[in-house]
């Protein structure tokens, strides 16, 4: 669909003025679920919601265990060796008795309906807006980053939200969102919290989109990529060796 150029700026003023968009968003798909947001404070670690009983607190998918109860976490190329009771270096992941979890599923901290233009997309579905969600957390510190507030700091530190995946899904049908988007920060360490989400939301035919910085660097991605409809790449991709060693240098990954 061709667009004016005063569509386009148009469009990309709404973009820049979508957080402003996001309190009003919370406050209706908060009251459909009937969960309350979580103050600051409330740490998935256990402070507050205790043991197995937290429902934040999902095993992770992708990890290999080492002896004397310390974990490697092969979900990004920082391939995190943790002790007990220690997290990984996106602050989201945590070893607990030589069982790697993940703090964030269905603890989101930021939530919006964006433009479908504002995500690094090409002609996929214009016109729409994306249900956007985001935890707190990042493997990376890009200096560049616009989103430090949640992805530099852990998830009790931030203000977050209870929602389920199929929460999610459904409320990108009632917010008439055609799609949904990971992103904000890096999505891949809250990747189960994704992978389930973006299962929950093609029944509805909410197809998903992940932004992520190398999308293809570990074992998880085939596991997810069936369920992604685009997954789009900041960086590049990760299929030529130079494009991967820019990447491991520029964001101070070592590389393997």
């Amino acid at each position: 669909m061709a667009r004016s150029r005063r569509e386009f700026l148009t469009r990309g003023l709404i973009s820049l003025g979508a957080l402003s968009l996001g309190p009003e968003i919370v406050t209706r798909v908060f009251q459909r679920s009937g969960h309350p947001s979580l103050p600051h404070g409330v740490d998935a670690a256990g402070i507050e919601l205790k043991g197995q009983n937290d429902p934040f607190l999902k095993e992770a998918m992708f990890y290999k265990k080492l002896d004397n109860l310390r974990i490697e976490c092969q979900l990004c190329p920082r391939k995190c060796r943790i002790a007990d009771l220690e997290r990984g270096y996106c602050g989201v992941r945590e070893n607990r008795d030589g069982t790697y979890y993940t703090l964030v599923h269905s603890r989101p901290c930021s939530i919006n309906a964006d433009p479908i233009e504002k995500k690094p997309l090409f002609h996929f579905l214009p016109g729409t807006t994306a249900f956007s969600i985001a935890t707190a957390g990042c493997n990376i510190e890009c200096l560049f980053c616009q989103n430090w507030q949640i992805s530099q700091f852990r998830p009790e530190q931030v203000k977050n939200y209870h929602l389920t995946p199929g929460q999610i899904a459904n409320a990108a049908v009632q917010e008439a969102c055609r799609s949904i988007a990971y992103t904000y920060s890096e999505p891949v360490i809250f990747y189960e919290y994704m992978y389930d989400t973006a299962i929950a939301g093609n029944p509805k035919k909410r197809p998903s989109m992940a932004a992520a910085t190398v999308p293809e660097y570990s074992t998880s991605s085939p596991r997810l990529a069936p369920e992604l409809t685009p997954a789009t790449t900041i960086s590049g991709s990760t299929s030529s060796k130079p494009v991967m060693a820019r990447w491991t240098q520029s964001v101070g990954v070592p590389s393997t």
